[in-house]
This record gives structure tokens, C-alpha cells and sequence, in this order.
């Protein structure tokens, strides 16, 4: 449709159009294009953990085991899910599932060792995987060496996003 638009232009517009018709012609379907397929993106999964209701009488579990790898380096000054910038230092996150803003003990069950984290991004997008620790959350529990392993999560608290969040820096 759009190249028999292009052939009549010569005729409608004159002589100046045999030269530009093409391009008008190409124009016109990158537009169409870019206005169909240029904004997709793709959205995590938006099921959720809820959080079981406090009780006295009953032993917190000792929680989910999961498999668990962590950052490369790749991803450090990258923005978070919730807008902060990615630092490998700090003790942080990402969970396909868990809310943004959960404090959530990550134990390595292999040595015992555990460490606090927040959520502050999703991910990880590979398969068998839930969480993807930062360097410093992997190292405190002895996951760096081998990357990936299970692990043991337990949500502590979760603090809802809006209050939780970093403001961003102006660009």
C-alpha cells in the first residue's frame, strides 16, 4: 500500500516528487515500524510473596531454599528496578518475586553464613535462578568462588517501595 502511494506521488506533485517519492515511501514505514515495535517491552512476572500475619506462638521458618547467583561486573552503575544505581558494595538484591524494598536473610546453608539484603531490583532472568546477590552479599556468605548455589531466604520485613526508595540524582 504504502509503495503505491509512493508511484502516484510523481503524478499528483509533479517532478519533484520522483525524487523524493522513495523516500516518503521509506519514511512512512520506519515510522509505522518504530511506532509499533519500538516501546515493547518485556514484564517480570507480578506475583508476589505476601507476608504471613505475625503470630507469637509460632517458630519463624527457617525459609525457602532457592538458587541464588550473584552480579557481574557488568552491571555496576546500571540502574535498579527501584531507581537507585547499582553498587556492588552494598548489601542488595534482585528477585523476580519478592517485593522492592524486603529485607530478606539470605543463608548459605553449605557453611551456615547468612547476610541481610534489600531488594532493589528484579531479576534474575535466567532460568532455575530466584535471587541475583551483589559481590558483597555473595561474598559475606562464600558464594563468589563457585557463582551460583542454593540458598536460604527468609523475608524479615517488607518496607512498602514508595517510603523505601533513593531519590535519583538529576542527569
Amino acid at each position: 500500500m504504502l509503495a503505491a502511494a509512493g508511484k502516484n506521488l510523481p503524478e499528483r506533485f509533479g517532478v519533484c516528487a520522483r525524487a523524493v517519492g522513495p523516500r516518503i515511501t521509506l519514511a512512512i514505514g520506519l515510522a509505522v515500524a518504530i511506532t509499533m515495535f519500538g516501546c515493547s517491552t518485556q514484564r517480570a512476572p507480578q506475583t508476589q510473596y505476601t507476608l504471613p500475619p505475625p503470630s507469637q506462638s509460632v517458630p519463624p521458618p527457617r525459609g525457602k531454599l532457592e538458587v541464588a547467583s550473584w552480579y557481574g561486573p557488568g552491571f555496576v552503575g546500571h540502574i535498579t528496578s527501584d531507581g537507585e544505581t547499582f553498587n556492588p558494595n552494598e548489601l542488595t538484591a534482585a528477585s523476580k518475586t519478592l517485593p522492592l524494598g524486603s529485607r530478606v536473610r539470605v543463608t548459605n546453608p553449605e557453611n551456615g553464613r547468612s547476610v541481610v539484603v534489600r531488594i532493589n531490583d528484579r531479576g534474575p532472568y535466567v532460568k532455575g535462578r530466584n535471587l541475583d546477590l551483589s559481590h558483597s552479599a555473595a561474598q559475606k556468605i562464600g558464594l563468589c568462588a563457585e557463582g551460583v548455589g542454593h540458598v536460604r531466604i527468609r523475608v524479615l520485613h517488607h518496607t512498602p517501595h514508595a517510603k523505601n526508595a533513593r531519590p535519583t540524582r538529576a542527569l
